[in-house]
């Protein structure tokens, strides 16, 4: 086994998907099969080495890069929305805005 110290909380982390342990909600622990019944979802089965794959710190580089792509959106709409106001701001020429 690796000696990082993350396999035993990834673990538990990784336990409600496959409709095992316990999840807090709203404040509030519930038995993981609950929730998942709750919210008409199937606990997954895993295949060869996706165990692994849940507990080898993989996961934390996925949602870290979702992290990141989700702020790109927001700075992309906010670049967006600041070169809008700059454009009117400084009543620049809008032809090159026409869809022709």
């Amino acid at each position: 086994l690796g000696a990082s110290g993350d396999l035993s909380p990834l673990s538990h982390l990784s336990l409600p998907l496959i409709g095992l342990g316990e999840v807090e909600y709203k404040g509030e622990l519930y038995e993981s099969t609950e929730l998942l019944n709750k919210f008409n979802l199937k606990a997954l089965k895993l295949g060869s080495k996706e165990g692994l794959a849940l507990i080898n710190g993989t996961q934390y580089m996925l949602a870290s890069f979702v992290n990141s792509v989700l702020h790109s959106y927001n700075l992309s709409k906010l670049a967006d929305h600041i070169s809008s106001v700059s454009i009117d701001s400084y009543n620049c020429n809008l032809q090159p805005f026409s869809p022709h």
